[in-house]
């Protein structure tokens, strides 16, 4: 096994040293809009979260080939979100919250599609993995005692499926070019984490969970020399 381990690990280094490689690194502006549906105890919860950021994708083909790796990585900060159960509906709820982060990460083989000189088709598919972290500190009204006692929620999300992206890269010069594209994500297994001094601890996964993430971006990139 550890010979195994060992020839494939000379064989990537091989690949990386030796073989002609085009790369390209995108940064620019994304928007994620992120669905999920999962049971409580109380009904089903159907939530939507928007959410503006920052995404880097790269892409590296090897021997000038059209198949090569993808990987990209959305750092988001939550602004919009509705959440209904049961038919009742909350708007802009995550506002009371404040949210440490929303990460995004995908991986997996890449695509391309010469068009012309300039323009390329790009696409990928592979795993995708979402991380959102957000808390709660502040006051609330206990009706029972009729005093305000100090809430404290902290909250972790994690939730595991595939990733597609497609978009076109149009080069302005020989090293920067145009990217526009957006990116699907369908996730089937979600865990969630809370700790509180006010509600229930909870730590599980979460029962016939599927999330949609629908991720539109702008931005400029760079040819990588390597």
């Amino acid at each position: 096994m550890k010979k195994i381990i060992y020839i494939l690990l000379c064989i990537i280094f091989s690949v990386c040293i030796f073989a002609e490689t085009e790369s390209w690194g995108t940064l620019g502006f994304q928007y994620g809009n992120y669905w999920e549906k999962f049971d409580k105890p109380e009904g089903t919860s159907k939530a939507w979260i928007g959410s503006p950021g920052i995404v880097f994708n790269a892409y590296a083909f090897f021997n000038k080939k059209n198949i090569g790796l993808f990987i990209s990585d959305s750092f988001l900060f939550p602004n919009k979100s509705s959440t209904t159960i049961n038919g009742a509906t909350v708007k802009d709820g995550l506002k009371d919250f404040d949210f440490r982060f929303l990460f995004q990460f995908g991986i997996g083989p890449a695509f391309k599609y010469p068009i012309s000189e300039k323009l390329n088709l790009h696409s990928s598919i592979g795993f995708h993995i979402s991380m959102l972290s957000a808390s709660i500190d502040k006051m609330v009204f206990n009706p029972i005692t009729y005093t305000s006692v100090r809430m404290k929620v902290n909250m972790f999300s994690l939730t595991l499926g595939i990733m597609g992206d497609i978009g076109f890269k149009y080069d302005i010069t020989d090293m920067i070019y145009f990217d526009i594209g957006s990116k699907l994500a369908f996730d089937f297994a979600g865990h969630l984490k809370m700790t509180s001094n006010f509600l229930p601890n909870i730590s599980q996964w979460n029962s016939n969970y599927f999330g949609l993430h629908l991720n539109p971006y702008i931005g400029l990139g760079l040819i990588l020399p390597f």
